[in-house]
């Protein structure tokens, strides 16, 4: 290994504070999820005895608190400030430390909770494909891949091009094709974005 000299410092410290801005990002958002999350988790709950397909949805809430477990787990801002600690004793440079590392809000992303509303329509109602997102931004394209069940055919696409920065929830409207032969049809979608994605439960259309 080669000796530290006060440049590789100084790029050092530089891309440490980065990542500890990164981390308090990450943080607030995390907090803001489970704030939702515990919100919906206590609806859900209230509805499950009447509303068995609830209990569906809720599997997607218990898998959601499993991830943010394991990234509390990982304490990335402790390791962030222990690995600045360890490096700050070793001599810099006087004076400005050159440019400071720019934050890309778009490394904290996500899309979560796609779903349908309603779970169930009737042939011709229009129904409403909904996704929670997270760090999205202005101009970005969410696109709605919906399949049918057991059908061999392409999925069709549905785009949301978002309005504006960082939107809560992202929606559009589709209308089903209405049931041939007096058949019921199933539906699902995923949603995708900023290479994230989130996959819905099934749509049952009666006839």
């Amino acid at each position: 290994m080669s000796e530290p000299t006060p440049e590789s410092v100084s790029e050092l410290l530089t891309r440490l504070d980065a990542a500890l801005r990164r981390a308090d990002l990450l943080e607030r958002r995390i907090g803001s999820w489970e704030k939702d999350l515990a919100s919906v988790r206590t609806e859900l709950s209230e509805f499950a005895e009447v509303l068995p397909r609830a209990r569906v949805e809720s599997d997607q809430w218990q898998q959601l608190e499993a991830r943010l477990s394991r990234l509390e787990q990982r304490s990335l801002q402790a390791l962030a400030r222990r690995a600045l600690e360890t490096a700050r004793p070793v001599s810099a440079p006087e004076g400005p430390r050159g440019p400071r590392a720019e934050v890309d809000d778009g490394d904290v992303c996500a899309l979560v909770f796609a779903r349908w509303e309603p779970l169930e329509s009737k042939a011709g109602a229009p129904v409403t494909l909904r996704v929670k997102s997270d760090g999205f931004q202005e101009g970005d394209i969410v696109e709605f891949h919906v399949h049918e069940l057991g059908s061999d055919a392409t999925p069709l696409v549905l785009s949301k091009r978002l309005e504006r920065a960082d939107p809560e929830e992202v929606t559009i409207s589709w209308t089903p094709p209405r049931p041939e032969a007096g058949l019921d049809r199933t539906f699902t979608y995923v949603a995708r974005g900023r290479g994230r994605e989130a996959r819905s439960p099934v749509l049952r259309v009666h006839a």
